[in-house]
């Protein structure tokens, strides 16, 4: 799958400078290996095929909002702590597969969706994986998750950032 996400970063699309991913799509269908581009608006949808599967990644232009640190966290009951990445761990998870995203490179950087859509399917085989985004999460902030089979939603002290389904590899 990395083979994939760094065929999409490495694709030479201007537009999708300083974008968050909505979306992110991973099927475990074998194909040719190929990337297609379509740029609608502010809409922008990449794809890659290879040997291992098809990856479509939906970007949208970033809205940064401040969260209101006078509010509550908004942590549901019975979500556990997942997990939560450094600066530095942002910095080389974008060096290694080549993500020139300058958000991931900032003091404070976002974390990039592939590098949350990783460390929530784990090692995990999967036949399919979807997860949409509702805000970006910065380093430093610790996610929780809550779980139930086939389905994680994950949450920082800002409320949902994402809702991640999966149907897992047949035997």
């Amino acid at each position: 799958m990395d083979s994939l996400y760094r065929a999409l970063v490495n694709a030479d699309v201007p537009e999708a400078r300083r974008t968050v991913i909505g979306r992110l799509v991973f099927e475990h269908i074998p194909a040719a290996p190929q990337v297609d581009v379509q740029v609608r608006r502010q809409l922008i949808r990449l794809t890659a095929c290879d040997s291992s599967g098809r990856l479509e990644m939906s970007l949208l232009p970033v809205q940064e909002k401040q969260r209101d640190t006078t509010l509550p966290a908004k942590i549901p009951p019975g979500a556990t702590y997942a997990f939560r990445f450094s600066p530095q761990e942002v910095r080389s998870f974008v060096e290694r597969l080549g993500d020139r995203n300058p958000l991931h490179r900032t003091e404070r950087p976002l974390v990039p969706g592939y590098q949350i859509f990783r460390a929530c399917l784990g090692n995990l085989p999967v036949r399919r994986a979807a997860i949409r985004f509702h805000r970006p999460t910065y380093a430093n902030e610790d996610v929780y998750r809550l779980s139930a089979p086939g389905h994680i939603r994950g949450y920082t002290a800002s409320g949902p950032v994402f809702d991640l389904t999966y149907e897992e590899e047949l035997n």
